[in-house]
């Protein structure tokens, strides 16, 4: 925002988001609804509904809504539906900051939260948040009443702005990179071990900041510096993860059904996918209209 209009922020929210949301929900999440409903002996479905026939037979039913009761749904893209409400959501706020008022009120909190190991305290309205609200609205993914993620995830991601909006937050994150580390691992034992169900959710959300906070400190330390693969990597994290699920229900699919070991299955699972979504990343790349319906840039 600090170099585009509100217009022109959502206008790239739109593009970046929406479009492969739509263009994802239209040719990529299809096959995997597919697979479910001609899969009755899957014991983990999450809806029974069985069908026989082709795939083309099969994609004009999957617009009856919604799933689980119909088809129609957006499976592991709920991230990029909820990311880009969010995104326009969070416009005002954003825009807030940006104003000297703002500006000061985040200048205000660095100086607080900025300094030593305070900035594990921003764990501490997550994990209120899952107690106060994950008994009583479950993962249901569904945006409208899915009042625990979405106060969950919009915190984050308010937060996550926050972070990168002083100097002071990048410094307490590199400071206490280590301890971080060191409250992931604890915490998320604790979650593993310990019975109390809101103990559990505390940890999990003290568990999932520490972690966070873990991966910039390290990201920054390691990763902050020019590498072809990373550069590579960076390009085509959007379209895998839009591509991966389905390349895995796919692959799985037939895998599952040969007469081998776990481990075996898993190693083929898993490196065919890995290449499989590779190269889906590679086509996509080819020309500038599939570029932009799968999230990456246009290309001059």
């Amino acid at each position: 925002l600090q170099f585009r209009s509100a217009r022109q922020y959502v206008g790239e929210r739109v593009t970046r988001l929406l479009l492969p949301l739509i263009i994802g929900v239209l040719l990529v999440i299809p096959p995997q609804v597919y697979i479910e409903r001609i899969s009755p002996w899957m014991r983990t479905r999450l809806s029974p509904i069985n069908f026989e026939g082709s795939f083309f037979n099969f994609y004009p039913h999957f617009f009856d809504c919604c799933y689980s009761d119909g088809n129609f749904t957006y499976h592991h893209l709920w991230f990029v539906a909820y990311l880009f409400l969010y995104s326009l959501f969070a416009l005002p706020i954003f825009r807030y900051l940006q104003t000297p008022a703002g500006q000061a009120w985040v200048s205000a909190l660095a100086d607080r939260l900025g300094r030593g190991a305070a900035i594990f305290w921003f764990a501490v309205p997550i994990a209120i948040i899952e107690i106060m609200l994950r008994p009583h609205f479950p993962n249901w993914q569904d945006f409208i009443h899915d009042w625990a993620n979405n106060a969950h995830y919009f915190t984050i991601f308010l937060i996550g702005y926050l972070l990168f909006a002083d100097d002071c937050f990048q410094q307490a994150i590199a400071h206490n990179k280590k301890w971080a580390l060191g409250l992931g691992v604890v915490a998320t034992a604790g979650y593993f071990l310990i019975e109390t169900e809101a103990l559990r959710l505390a940890l999990r959300a003290f568990s999932e900041w520490g972690w966070i906070i873990a991966l910039l400190g390290y990201g920054r330390q390691w990763l902050n510096k020019p590498s072809p693969w990373l550069r590579y990597a960076s390009e085509i994290a959007y379209p895998f993860y839009i591509f991966h699920q389905t390349v895995i229900v796919l692959i799985a699919y037939f895998v599952v059904q040969w007469s081998l070991g776990i481990a075996a299955k898993y190693v083929v699972i898993a490196g065919t996918s890995l290449l499989m979504t590779v190269l889906l990343c590679e086509l996509i790349k080819l020309t500038n209209t599939t570029r932009l319906g799968f999230g990456l840039k246009w290309r001059e």
